[in-house]
């Protein structure tokens, strides 16, 4: 695990891509990757770098109500944070993280948002033995994919994993914990019986025949815990996955993995056997590629299958893919940026007479991106999001914004 340096971590962010820090080279938060200017913490061991975003916008559904109900106001954004890391030993890296935002509804009461994060990850690579272990607490005021809801919430990870290399072939075992917090209530929902955590544990045997790739197999075995049972049913989770990695030269790269996953919950959702879903099975798996054909310029692709706490019913099965495009003019410092993505979200079961709820969110934008300097870069972007569902609330947004960003 490597903990993402980001002001906002929604669910897909582990699915569609992953990040991690790495000393003195690049930092990326809301968007903006940038070198280092310097670093703070020269001549004590520890590679100290705080970054700051500052900007404004428009945003035409700050609710994400109704089309004809919507609300539009100008924001104005500032963000800060904190990139800590050293080498205890040759083998042995501690980093920790931290973020801090606060979004401006100028013209609407009572919508300003206060996110941020804050973790730490240790990681041991030894010639045989292999260690890791990190945690995140994110909180979060963005969109939930199953209802489309703005909603204020914590969400806790922490995981850790050891590993033996024997050859070219890497034996380990972890575990994983994941918590969701809801800071405020959602439909049907209050505050504290939407709360669940899912905690599995891992065995895992991949062959690296060189540093540029990887085969693995994986077994997953945990349960999901709800705070309360009232409305959610606990469950217990089985799945089973292969995967391949690998590098295509220094600059590009590709991932694969797909599976199964079968979640057994206690009763069928609200405790009626219409929703026959007490039993779900579904394919999981993820996959993704990254071309830069030169520097300073790339297209990735990615796509997901996977299985989600569901709002009404006992899950929700998200499928998505996303792709992201970024142009570097040629003789220049300016990048164009294009991006776009969609989500489907299907109920696993629903009441007699009642329909499956199923939700598709797409989202595309466009953007440019000025490297001023490594360290300062300024941020032009806009993007449309439509979220269409066939039982509950349809939405629609338009955001634009500009933003600088500067890592010291």
């Amino acid at each position: 695990m490597r903990s993402s340096y980001v002001v906002r971590l929604a669910v897909l962010v582990p699915l569609l891509a992953s990040g991690s820090y790495c000393a003195a080279e690049e930092v990326t938060l809301l968007g903006h990757t940038l070198t280092p200017m310097s670093n703070l913490g020269k001549g004590t061991g520890w590679d100290i770098n705080p970054m700051v975003v500052i900007g404004g916008g428009y945003d035409s559904n700050a609710f994400l109500t109704n089309p004809a109900q919507a609300e539009g106001s100008a924001t104005l954004l500032g963000a800060i944070g904190l990139q800590v890391s050293t080498k205890l030993t040759d083998i042995d890296q501690v980093s920790l993280n931290g973020t801090f935002s606060y979004l401006d509804y100028l013209d609407v009461e009572d919508r300003n948002a206060i996110t941020g994060s804050a973790g730490a990850d240790y990681t041991h690579e030894g010639e045989k033995a292999v260690t890791d272990v990190g945690f995140q607490w994110t909180r979060m005021n963005d969109p939930l994919i199953s209802t489309g809801a703005l909603t204020l919430r914590d969400l806790y990870v922490a995981d850790g994993s050891v590993g033996y290399r024997s050859a070219q072939n890497l034996f380990s075992v972890g575990a994983n914990a994941i918590y969701n917090n809801y800071l405020e209530a959602t439909p049907g929902f209050t505050e504290q019986n939407r709360d669940s955590g899912t905690y599995t544990g891992f065995v895992q045997a991949a062959h690296e025949p060189s540093d540029e790739g990887k085969v693995y197999v994986k077994l997953i075995a945990g349960a999901i815990r709800p705070r309360e049972d009232t409305v959610l049913n606990p469950a217990s989770v089985f799945s089973g996955v292969v995967g391949a990695e690998g590098k295509i030269g220094a600059r590009s790269g590709w991932n694969i993995e797909f599976g199964e996953t079968v979640q057994h919950y206690s009763q069928d959702f609200k405790n009626d056997p219409n929703y026959n879903d007490k039993n779900v099975t579904s394919p999981i798996g993820r996959m993704g590629a990254r071309w830069s054909w030169v520097e300073g310029s790339n297209i990735s692709i990615s796509g997901f299958s996977t299985l989600a706490d569901g709002t009404s019913s006992n899950a929700s099965r998200l499928v998505g893919a996303a792709a992201d495009l970024r142009y570097g003019l040629p003789a220049t410092d300016i990048a164009l940026l294009a991006f776009g993505s969609v989500v489907q979200a299907t109920d696993t079961g629903a009441a007699v007479g009642q329909v499956i709820t199923n939700r598709v969110t797409t989202t595309g934008g466009a953007g440019a991106d000025w490297l001023i300097k490594p360290s300062v870069d300024l941020l032009i972007k806009g993007n449309y999001t439509n979220s269409d569902v066939n039982v509950g609330t349809s939405w629609e947004r338009v955001q634009v914004s500009g933003e600088i960003g500067v890592l010291f």
